[in-house]
């Protein structure tokens, strides 16, 4: 328990403010119990506060103009990723989670795996993970980047946007299979709190199920979204009947 708990996340572009940052760390600090700190990589580091470490984004050795795209989160599988020692293991949340319950339990979850990932609700049958919260350690996932970095162009023609299904891979690939959280712990806003598409119209979302301990927002909707209850963009109006979201007040005192 004395050991201190490394969580991660990543902000580069203008679609997150600094906000979301600050409140990754202040959820965090809510639902800890041991020492920890939190590091951030980002091309911008204004507005954030001084309790987060921030360092510059790891280097990707792509062509530029293909650089700002969630192909580079795979950046963090570095060896020699500052500030951490190889060997390390960091928990990597994205930036639009919401934490729900004490974060304890996962640093101690199957402590000899490199890499633990979400369960994909949405596909994959358990062959691709959702990365919105991935336990990595630094050293044996270096293979992941170098592949990506040696053929960039083949693996997006492969694989498209969805950088996921290629971490995913590349894990099968040399372990055989992913290693998920329990089941309980991370849940999505959209399938466990949203109810069915018909009634979004009308019905507020709901609380995940207790014993939840992160919260994971895919898709379009963000928590501030929620919070107020507006769809992020405007959909064809044959789509609005389940493209929406109403007003959701009980994400507000945990998304602080």
């Amino acid at each position: 328990m004395n050991e201190t708990a490394n969580i991660v996340c990543m902000k580069w572009g203008s679609k997150y403010g600094p906000e979301y940052i600050n409140r990754i760390y202040n959820m965090v600090k809510r639902n800890i119990t041991r020492p920890f700190r939190v590091v951030c990589f980002t091309d911008n580091k204004e507005g954030i506060i001084p309790e987060v470490e921030v360092f510059d984004l790891p280097p990707f050795n792509i062509p530029k103009e293909h650089q700002n795209r969630a192909y580079r989160k795979k950046t963090l599988c570095r060896k020699d990723l500052e500030p951490f020692k190889e060997g390390e293991r960091f928990l990597f949340l994205d930036l639009d989670v919401v934490i729900m319950d004490n974060l304890d339990d996962m640093f101690d979850y199957e402590k000899d795996k490199d890499f633990i990932i979400c369960y994909n609700w949405t596909r994959g049958n358990g062959t691709i993970g959702n990365s919105s919260v991935t336990m990595m350690r630094v050293g044996p996932l270096q293979y992941i980047i170098d592949d990506l970095e040696a053929d960039f162009f083949a693996y997006e023609k492969k694989f498209k946007t969805a950088s996921q299904e290629y971490m995913s891979s590349k894990v099968i690939e040399k372990y055989g299979k992913l290693t998920f959280w329990p089941d309980a712990w991370c849940k999505s806003f959209q399938l466990h709190s949203q109810p069915p598409k018909l009634l979004r119209l009308f019905k507020a979302p709901k609380m995940p199920p207790k014993g939840t301990k992160v919260l994971v927002f895919h898709g379009a909707v963000n928590p501030p979204d929620a919070i107020k209850g507006e769809f992020p963009y405007k959909p064809p109006i044959w789509k609005r009947w389940y493209k929406t979201v109403r007003p959701t007040p009980w994400l507000e005192d945990l998304w602080k």
